[in-house]
């Protein structure tokens, strides 16, 4: 790797993390809080976005708090790699093991556990991408098509027909 090209890996790596930990922020409020230009702020975020490791989302703004989370009616997309196996931990706070159930505990039917954020997310919608083979024989449609059969998948199947990546589509409720 030459040395321009591992600057810019380092630098995007800040960028994702300060992102994890901040939330939503502007390209130079970006560049202010890695004490880096505005123009290399604003290239390392069209990298990201080519990348697909980042998204623009619509929607934010007002004061602090809704900027770190949004307006109502805000959408929000979260993609994360997909652990097939369901014992992958549905708590949201373990971040590297996720399933497609994960996010339910900001919903309405939060299972009792609505101490996790006083944030409410209406699921628009959750799909789950699978191994090349297994899309190729039809169970990635049943698995978007069907939340019984995917949970079923999660349960009983994730072990044999391997996920690739999930990605859930949020509408902030507040």
């Amino acid at each position: 790797m030459s040395m321009p090209s591992a600057v810019r890996h380092i630098n995007q790596t800040r960028v994702l993390r300060l992102l994890q930990a901040a939330g939503p922020l502007s390209r130079a409020e970006i560049a202010r809080r890695l004490e880096i230009m505005r123009s290399t702020a604003g290239s390392l975020v069209v990298q990201l976005k080519d990348a697909g490791a980042l998204r623009d989302v619509s929607g934010f703004g007002g004061d602090a708090r809704e900027r770190l989370v949004g307006r109502p009616g805000a959408r929000v997309v979260v993609a994360t790699p997909h652990y097939t196996d369901f014992s992958s931990f549905c708590d949201p706070t373990h971040r590297w093991h996720l399933n497609s159930f994960s996010l339910r505990y900001f919903g309405d039917d939060h299972a009792g556990f609505d101490y996790y954020s006083k944030v409410r997310f209406r699921e628009i919608s959750t799909r789950v991408t699978l191994l090349a083979l297994w899309r190729y024989l039809g169970f990635e449609l049943l698995v978007n098509a069907f939340p019984r059969f995917r949970r079923f998948w999660e349960f009983y199947l994730c072990y044999i027909i391997r996920g690739k990546a999930i990605e859930w589509e949020l509408e902030i409720v507040k």
